[in-house]
C-alpha cells in the first residue's frame, strides 16, 4: 500500500464485471495471433475461459484502488497460489508506470519463476524480470 493506492481482495458483486471485461478485451489485443481471431468468437471463448479460472477455488484476485474510494479500481491481479499461476494483471492506462503491478505482485506472495497463462507486450519486461514461464494451457 502507498498513499496513492491500497490493495484489497475482490468484491465479486462490485468488481467482477470490470475484471471480466478488461481481461477479455485486454487479452484480445495481447499479440498478433489473438488480434487475428474474429472478436465475437474470441470474446465468447475467452469469457468462458475467464469464468472457468475465476470459479476455481484456488483463484485469487487482488484489487488496487484509491485509498479514500475503494470503488475506484486502478488495477488488479488474477492468480493462483497452488499451483503458482498468474492469469492476468491489468492496470488502467493513466496509472501504468507507477508501480501498481509490482505492488499487486508483491501482495500476491507469488514466487519468482511461476507460470503465467497470459502474455501481453506491455508487461513483457515484468515477465522477464520475474522469470515467469509462459504457457497458455492452464
Amino acid at each position: 500500500m502507498t498513499d496513492q493506492w491500497t490493495i484489497r481482495p475482490i468484491d465479486p458483486a462490485k468488481d467482477l464485471s470490470f475484471v471480466f471485461a478488461t481481461w477479455t478485451q485486454g487479452s484480445h489485443g495481447s499479440c498478433a495471433c489473438t488480434r487475428a481471431i474474429y472478436k465475437p468468437t474470441y470474446y465468447t471463448h475467452q469469457n468462458k475461459r475467464c469464468q472457468q479460472i475465476m470459479h476455481d477455488l484456488n483463484t485469487r484476485v487482488l484489487i488496487a484502488c484509491l485509498p479514500d474510494d475503494k470503488d475506484v479500481i486502478l488495477g488488479y491481479i488474477v492468480y493462483q497460489l497452488d499451483p503458482h499461476w498468474i492469469h492476468w494483471v491489468h492496470v488502467k492506462a493513466p496509472f501504468q508506470g507507477n508501480g501498481i503491478a509490482r505492488s499487486l505482485w508483491a501482495a500476491s506472495e507469488l514466487p519468482e519463476g511461476c507460470w503465467t497463462s497470459a502474455w501481453h507486450h506491455s508487461v513483457s519486461d515484468l515477465i522477464k524480470r520475474l522469470k515467469l514461464m509462459y504457457s497458455p494451457y492452464v
